[in-house]
């Protein structure tokens, strides 16, 4: 007090527009960004400070407005030099906040595409287990990107959602989990800071997702679930493969042309990812058009496609299967007296795929029934052999 050295009062009462300077400490991270990123009383401030013009009431208080535009844990200062009474010594005043977390509004996933270069399918971003690339942004209220987020060691968790099918198998993503390393510099990326470009992500599934970048906790604050991204896909298979052994038995140990029911035919095909494991969503509801299978065979392989005398069995896909199961016959020729249709010494019976919009095939190609001699030396390997030949 002017009057009484033992009362303390406010000294700077009912003045406007007091010059003080403010300023800021990076607690965690311990480095600020350089920039105005404290903005009190609309007025931007460096964390090294800088001047803001504030108004005090009766009782020496002083309202703030404040906004911070990056995150982290920070601690607020004040200081100005003032003169207590006419012709005394100026002191500076001086005082600083608890130290407070200012958290991402929220966290984006944009710019998701394929990390190797090559030919897709239409509608195909990679097959199921193959690296794709993603970005990740952590923004405040206003949209801009926060340059801190990372270095104080958060990390973000991206989880899958399914689009399609709605409902079924969804495996995490591998190598979702983006440490705060990630982000700026010292990414793989070497990206722009509070941004981070991962190329090494993967989904073993197929059909198509959404991503959700999330945080488990951001410095005592709590959990925080970012913006989910667009549409993600389509995960389409690396490859078809025949599962287990499958069978060719003729009902007689050997066929008659024309004979119903000759051979009896088991297999099992399944659509696989890039790790050879079966993709359980690969049925009704997946994204794309699944594939067709046929029965193809040839005698001996003398190059002589005999697959339109064979009658074909139905297939549908279910959870990544494929089941062929039943009989199938060898019709007769339409050889005349003149040109008779001679025994088969050795029919192979094989699968070939038919239609398949994504481009995947057998992971074992091993015939063509229109080569004669090896498909292998030839280059023209279309189907899969299955079982024993036959007479």
């Amino acid at each position: 007090s002017t009057t009484n050295a033992a009362v303390c009062t406010p000294a700077i009462v009912g003045q406007s527009n007091v010059a003080v300077t403010m300023g800021y400490t990076c607690n965690n991270p311990s480095t600020c960004q350089s920039g105005n990123y404290l903005n009190v009383n609309a007025t931007g401030v460096p964390s090294t400070g800088g001047s803001v013009s504030l108004n005090f009431d009766a009782n020496g208080a002083s309202q703030l407005s404040l906004r911070y535009d990056d995150v982290g844990q920070i601690t607020l200062s004040a200081n100005r030099a003032q003169t207590p009474v006419s012709g005394g010594t100026s002191v500076t005043l001086s005082g600083a906040s608890n130290a407070f977390v200012v958290r991402p509004s929220t966290l984006t996933v944009s710019a998701v595409n394929a990390t190797a270069t090559t030919a897709r399918p239409a509608g195909g971003l990679v097959k199921a287990g193959e690296p794709f690339s993603a970005t990740v942004t952590a923004q405040n209220a206003l949209g801009s990107t926060t340059p801190s987020f990372g270095k104080e060691g958060a990390s973000v968790l991206l989880t899958p959602s399914l689009v399609t099918p709605a409902t079924g198998n969804n495996p995490a993503i591998s190598n979702g989990t983006i440490p705060g390393s990630e982000f700026g510099s010292t990414g793989m990326s070497n990206d722009a800071n509070g941004v981070a470009r991962v190329t090494n992500l993967s989904w073993t599934e197929v059909g198509s997702i959404t991503l959700t970048p999330t945080l488990s906790d951001y410095l005592g604050t709590g959990a925080l679930t970012g913006t989910a991204s667009a549409t993600v896909g389509r995960f389409y298979p690396n490859h078809f493969a025949v599962s287990g052994t499958p069978s060719v038995t003729p009902t007689c140990g050997f066929a008659y042309f024309g004979q119903s029911n000759a051979v009896a035919v088991s297999a099992v095909v399944e659509a696989r990812n890039l790790a050879d494991a079966r993709t359980q969503n690969y049925a009704t509801g997946y994204a794309g058009m699944l594939a067709s299978l046929a029965l193809v065979g040839a005698d001996s392989v003398n190059g002589t496609d005999q697959s339109s005398r064979l009658t074909q069995l139905a297939c549908s896909w279910s959870s990544g299967q494929c089941s062929l199961s039943g009989s199938t016959a060898v019709a007769k020729s339409t050889a005349t007296p003149s040109s008779p249709d001679n025994p088969f010494a050795a029919l192979q019976l094989g699968l070939k795929i038919t239609v398949s919009t994504d481009g995947a095939n057998f992971n074992s190609l091993t015939m063509n029934p229109a080569t004669a001699g090896s498909c292998s030396a030839a280059g023209t390997c279309n189907a899969q052999a299955i079982g024993s030949a036959f007479r």
